[in-house]
């Protein structure tokens, strides 16, 4: 009986990853689109740094993110120590997760520091006074503006699967402004 049970759950589980793989569009459209879909669902997101020779460094971001080019903006003291980090070293990773659709989202590329009143103004939360109280215009207040070169995402939710299956990512890379898929 024991066998019987699991050739079943065998066979409906290669009969599901068929399915889901047979049907699935894993196109350079639908993979930006579940991909900006994420995004913007996702109120916040892990930054990743690197620092030499220590172990990268996460912390939970609130992005604001330009869903045209999957351009990411955070705001920031620049006293931090992320800031330091990405000035010495601007390759960062941004990390999205959606537990809901068995997903996430990591996104590779670089990060810089800018300094701009008028882009402080448009990448602000109002809800950022709390750590902010005097506002985007202050000392006290930069911007982080991320470029992604990479983007690997596996989505079970939306069948953004590959083989091996819900093994490795579907993985695009950011060419000349415009993101093409890698074999």
């Amino acid at each position: 009986m024991k066998r019987l049970i699991a050739a079943i759950r065998q066979g409906i589980g290669d009969f599901h990853k068929a399915h889901t793989l047979r049907h699935a569009d894993l196109s350079v459209e639908r993979a930006l689109s579940v991909a900006r879909r994420m995004c913007r669902k996702s109120s916040y997101a892990f930054l990743i740094t690197n620092e030499a020779g220590q172990s990268p460094t996460a912390r939970l971001i609130q992005p604001i993110v330009d869903l045209q080019n999957l351009d990411i903006w955070m705001g920031t003291n620049p006293s931090l120590r992320k800031v330091a980090q990405i000035q010495a070293d601007n390759r960062v990773t941004i990390a999205f997760l959606s537990e809901k659709e068995h997903a996430n989202l990591i996104l590779y590329g670089r990060c810089d520091v800018v300094k701009d009143a008028a882009l402080n103004k448009k990448y602000w939360m109002p809800s950022w006074s709390l750590f902010f109280p005097k506002g985007p215009l202050s000392r006290d207040y930069v911007n982080l503006h991320f470029t992604p070169e990479r983007m690997e995402l596996m989505n079970f939710g939306q069948k953004i699967v590959m083989e091996p299956f819900g093994l490795k990512p579907l993985v695009l890379l950011r060419r000349n402004g415009e993101w093409v898929k890698t074999d």
